[in-house]
């Protein structure tokens, strides 16, 4: 990839998700472990799945991706080797899941028109005629079982015997441990496979990571030790999460580089997280179901007005809200399930309050502290409410 030095960087990529390094830095024994199994597989004509779990930013798919690229390139194995890598949080049917691993053969479908049979059979000839090993990556594979697709799972295991003497294994990456726990047993039965566990980088690998990547990402004398630890000592403390910690330092270097500084200060820094902070609220409001939206919008509005706060209260507010949209609303038992669920995902904080021969209530309270993404918040989710107020009128 050519660089493009500037005033900061001297070769920016080093900071995204999708550099990978030359060796990925204090995960020498899941390398190891996860080579190993593809390597017998391969050798042994033996397809064996492997299911990688951990924390986002643990370098996961990280390792997934160096790992396959060291294998396709090792002539000892003597093997036609395809690796296809697929986001199943982009790509979540049947049908593009399988398109994409024929986009790995040069065979290309359109985006709708033909059957995902059809395309089933193509990659199954395909593979007849080829004779070689498929390795499936399934990155946030629990995406596909969340959106109750995971009959993709079954097809593509199903394949090792319909395709002569060639193979497929999947790798399945997620965040959750749990995530196959609402799977179909017969699917279970044949996606299960070995378990590896990414436990959180400590905090000298956080800060040996992001040397190295600074040292490949920046010009010389651009920003200062102490800045780094700072870097590494808040991200150790909000989230362990890699990833974040290179977002930080890129962003502060670009708002360096807007500013005409030559090096990027701690200031710099403070006010990439804020800014970082707004993005990740953002994205996360915009993927959630409705009527956690609706939820969330109530929470938000009405902690913005410094009201108090308990289950009964904002499921008096909820319904009003569903009525007046048009939306069908939930039970009261699954909106309570929904408020600890965005208790879980950290929106919000709740505790059980003693209201003496009225009983127990939860009180519950916004945790945003940025109020710039209050004000964000509020605007993507009256936005949809919007919407889908004029489709209402539309068509009544």
């Amino acid at each position: 990839m050519e660089r493009f030095n500037t005033r900061i960087f001297k070769y920016r990529e080093a900071l995204y998700d999708s550099y990978i390094p030359e060796k990925p830095l204090h995960r020498d024994n899941e390398v190891r472990r996860i080579m190993e199994i593809l390597k017998c597989s391969i050798i042994n004509n033996i397809p064996r799945n492997i299911l990688v779990y951990g924390k986002p930013g643990v370098g996961k798919t990280l390792v997934i991706n160096y790992v396959t690229r060291i294998i396709k390139n090792d002539e000892g194995l003597n093997r036609n080797l395809i690796c296809c890598y697929i986001n199943c949080k982009n790509l979540q049917t049947r049908y593009r899941i399988l398109a994409e691993i024929l986009k790995s053969f040069n065979i290309h479908v359109p985006v709708s028109g033909w059957s995902s049979d059809k395309l089933y059979l193509l990659l199954r000839d395909k593979l007849k005629d080829t004779n070689c090993y498929l390795i499936v990556v399934l990155d946030e594979i629990d995406e596909i079982i969340k959106k109750r697709n995971d009959s993709i799972l079954y097809t593509l295991v199903r394949l090792n015997t319909e395709i002569g003497s060639s193979r497929v294994s999947i790798i399945g990456i997620s965040n959750r441990v749990d995530f196959l726990k609402n799977i179909d047993d017969r699917i279970l039965s044949t996606i299960d496979g070995v378990k590896i566990i990414f436990h959180p980088y400590n905090l000298e690998e956080l800060r040996d990571i992001i040397y190295e990547r600074v040292k490949l990402a920046l010009n010389d004398n651009v920003i200062d030790f102490n800045v780094l630890d700072y870097v590494a000592a808040y991200v150790m403390r909000e989230s362990r999460d890699v990833r974040k910690a290179l977002n930080i330092i890129r962003l502060a270097g670009e708002l360096a580089e807007k500013e005409g500084s030559n090096k990027i200060t701690l200031d710099h820094i403070k006010r990439a997280i804020k800014h970082l902070d707004v993005k990740i609220y953002e994205e996360i409001v915009k993927d959630l179901p409705l009527h956690y939206k609706l939820i969330l919008y109530i929470l938000v509005v009405l902690s913005n007005e410094g009201r108090r706060l308990t289950t009964g209260f904002i499921y008096s507010i909820y319904e009003r809200l569903c009525s007046s949209l048009n939306i069908e609303k939930l039970s009261k038992k699954r909106i309570s399930e929904i408020i600890t669920e965005l208790e879980n995902m950290g929106f919000i904080s709740c505790k059980i309050v003693n209201r003496g021969r009225y009983g127990r209530t939860r009180e519950i309270h916004l945790n945003f502290e940025n109020l710039e993404a209050i004000k964000n918040c509020i605007n993507i989710l009256s936005g949809d409410f919007d919407e889908k107020e004029r489709y209402n009128k539309k068509t009544s």
